[in-house]
């Protein structure tokens, strides 16, 4: 793999033109990475972890120890011991297959949530995270979003602002969710001046800082990264991205919205090593997980010691997923990506559009005198490349995004808007 400064030249020649470049200049020729079946390895690696399958009966009597237990009726305490009694695992996977089926009622799921809630293992966490985005039930939304805060998670954050925020309801589905929520707040991680449960308006204030840290880092204020591994937590990471490979688009959206929520160090360093896997379907889907996730991945990379960017930079060399290698690279916003993807503005129209994104992700004002009359790009690239002129010398022109699809112009400005508030 090219050293960045090998890309150097490139920039040179972008800073050089004075008009549309014609013909554009050859852009590298990189060695093709190495892949790997790195799923089905970590699969076989990780069989024997993870939530336990669960057969129907299992879940049934789960089901009726639960109702027992949320009845609150005279067995309800030997439905609480018997429940407390049951291995960890096999008890979540029994609630979360409950709580899946579309059969079960709200009152079934609500309980489940609820006990999931205080108990569910860490290798629960996928599953918990994917459940919040098919509940209905507000009550049971507060309770998974308490349990995820339990777990490290902040992904069911936007689930309690949403309950707490709403007001013009009055029903006592909707009163008991904002109870539940409530409740939520006291598990965010503690600060300096704050009692939880004092005062709601310094709860929600906490929880929006919380929320201002996840969004940054994808950690909970104060959390430790884990002293070791955890073969469980792994084998469900693995499992979820094995989801990438599924045909029907449904599992696949699953493990993306999953995938894109999970703490830093629950599943960025699974997402960097399936990026090498071998079935391009799989490999291009974890790109664009990266892409989505963006910086929180950069700034788990450096406070691990891990070099991100280098590992994608290789990827570059893969030409069937070679776009998505540079818009992941570009996400990170590790400034030594802007040389490494510069050149690619002179490649396919999918690739310029995939460099000019990632610039504009990534690149520090140096590039502006290599982008100063550079032109001749796709739509797509001309509005990210003003974007980025523009962050830096308020002098140019607003960009236009007439030739743009709103939603492909919503994308970018977006991009600009984290770029421009992140730290320099």
């Amino acid at each position: 793999m090219r050293t960045a400064s090998s890309f150097l030249p490139w920039l040179a020649l972008l800073g050089g033109c004075t008009e549309a470049i014609e013909p554009r200049p050859v852009t590298p020729q990189l060695a093709a990475p190495e892949l790997s079946a790195v799923v089905a390895e970590a699969l076989t690696q990780f069989s024997s972890h993870g939530l336990p399958a669960v057969e129907a009966d299992e879940v049934r009597d789960a089901a009726d120890l639960l109702e027992l237990w949320a009845s609150g009726g005279p067995g309800s305490e030997r439905a609480a011991r018997a429940l407390e009694q049951e291995n960890s695992s096999h008890l979540a996977a029994s609630l979360l297959t409950l709580s899946e089926d579309l059969a079960s009622s709200d009152e079934a799921r609500m309980a489940a949530a609820a006990w999931l809630a205080a108990r569910a293992p860490e290798s629960a966490l996928p599953r918990l995270t994917l459940r919040l985005k098919y509940e209905k039930n507000w009550v049971a939304s507060a309770d998974l979003a308490r349990g995820l805060l339990r777990l490290g998670s902040g992904a069911g954050i936007e689930a309690l602002i949403a309950i707490l925020r709403e007001d013009a309801r009055e029903e006592e589905m909707y009163r008991e969710a904002r109870a539940h929520a409530a409740q939520a707040l006291l598990t965010l991680p503690p600060r300096d001046g704050w009692e939880p449960g004092a005062d709601f308006v310094a709860d929600w204030e906490r929880l929006l800082e919380v929320r201002a840290e996840w969004d940054r880092t994808r950690m909970l204020p104060g959390r430790l990264a884990p002293a070791g591994s955890n073969p469980d937590q792994e084998a469900e990471v693995w499992r979820m991205i094995e989801w990438l490979r599924s045909q029907p688009l449904r599992p696949v959206d699953d493990a993306r919205f999953v995938l894109a929520r999970a703490p830093a160090d629950f599943a960025y360093a699974a997402l960097l090593a399936a990026s090498r896997e071998q079935d391009r379907y799989v490999r291009d889907h974890v790109l664009e997980t990266i892409s989505w996730i963006g910086t929180p991945i950069g700034t788990w990379a450096e406070r691990s010691g891990v070099d991100a960017a280098t590992s994608l930079a290789e990827l570059i060399g893969d030409a069937a997923t070679r776009p998505r290698a540079i818009e992941a690279l570009g996400a990170l916003g590790d400034s030594r990506a802007a040389a490494w993807v510069a050149a690619w503005l002179f490649g396919s129209p999918e690739e310029c559009t995939a460099a000019a994104d990632a610039l504009l992700r990534c690149a520090g004002p140096e590039i502006l005198p290599a982008l100063a009359t550079a032109s001749g790009f796709t739509p797509e690239a001309t509005f990210s490349l003003a974007l980025l002129r523009r962050r830096f010398d308020p002098n140019q022109p607003e960009p236009n995004s007439d030739a743009l699809d709103p939603a492909e112009a919503a994308r970018r400005l977006q991009w600009d808007a984290q770029r421009r508030s992140a730290p320099r």
